[in-house]
């Protein structure tokens, strides 16, 4: 049977339901199913490849560089930056999160880890990717512009622009809410744990900034 619906066989009334949709309302229960599935790296390196090409759209969208870049160009730059950030967060990524997470009492091991970056982040964050159809099909490379003129010419183009905005803002951070929720279900403890898990290693960093500048001074 398809592990991905396996996962919802807790409740009869629930086993129709895709993860993709689960993840959203029931993020912990549908990652613990990932975790105990028989096949939980399933898909696991092109979920990371695909939120890293959408991670770069976005960085190129907020960096304007539609400016001084045709829009292929753009999604072709994207498709190398794109694997390479999704790699770099999946293996490296769960390798700091494994360590930091033992270090607050986390027992998540480090495929465990990376079961939950991959649905708990990847997974959300592919779906949330979908916003960028709508945007493209009514603004096109102006999604990489410094100026948007269609925006102040179709109103369509105004309101489905700001609604993706919106939408984009909403799940963008409940993603963060899940994000948290699947790595606290990796290591056993709470999503407040996870987030200091996350924030723990900008922590060490600026302390070792300080301490750094202490010594230079």
């Amino acid at each position: 049977m398809n592990t991905e619906l396996d996962i919802n066989n807790t409740s009869p009334a629930k086993a129709s339901r895709t993860p993709w949709l689960a993840v959203w309302t029931a993020p912990r229960r549908t990652i613990r199913g990932f975790l105990d599935s028989g096949n939980p790296r399933r898909n696991m390196i092109w979920l990371s490849m695909a939120a890293g090409f959408l991670s770069a759209l976005g960085r190129a969208s907020s960096k304007n560089f539609g400016d001084e870049m045709s829009l292929p160009t753009i999604f072709l730059m994207s498709i190398p930056v794109g694997i390479v950030v999704g790699l770099f967060t999946l293996y490296v990524g769960s390798f700091l999160l494994k360590i930091i997470g033992g270090w607050l009492g986390g027992r998540g091991s480090r495929a465990e880890l990376q079961t939950a970056l991959a649905r708990g982040l990847f997974m959300p964050a592919v779906l949330l990717g979908l916003l960028w159809i709508p945007e493209l099909l009514f603004l096109g490379k102006e999604m990489f512009t410094s100026e948007m003129p269609t925006l102040e010419s179709n109103i369509a183009a105004l309101v489905v622009y700001f609604t993706c905005v919106v939408l984009e803002l909403v799940f963008g951070v409940w993603g963060l809410v899940i994000t948290m929720k699947a790595i606290g279900e990796a290591h056993r403890f709470s999503a407040w744990k996870a987030l200091l898990t996350c924030v723990m290693p900008f922590l060490i960093l600026l302390v070792l900034f300080f301490l750094v500048m202490l010594m230079v001074q």
